[in-house]
């Protein structure tokens, strides 16, 4: 399983990241329209961004040896299904 440092300068990572503050940045040269003064805005988005960031990147790591098993089973219990329903001729 790969380390945070190692997510985090995955060549991926990286361009999110970009894109990620080349919008802040954009936003705060170029408002789209005045919105109300929210004190820590930024930082509370860029906490849940980060949060976000490492949750989508390790939960499929996590989540994957669950969901091939699974998979195997089902996969093998249907091609049982298949194999006694050819076999009836239907």
């Amino acid at each position: 399983m790969p380390t945070p440092l190692q997510i985090l300068l995955d060549p991926v990572s990286l361009t999110v990241l970009g894109l990620y503050g080349a919008l802040i940045l954009l936003e705060a040269l170029f408002p789209a329209r005045s919105l109300p003064q929210v004190k820590g805005w930024k930082t509370r988005a860029l906490i849940v961004f980060v949060g976000y960031f490492y949750l989508s990147s390790y939960l499929p790591l996590l989540w994957g040896s669950t969901l091939s098993v699974s998979v195997a089973c089902a996969l093998g219990a249907s091609t049982k299904y298949a194999s006694a329903s050819a076999a009836n001729g239907q």
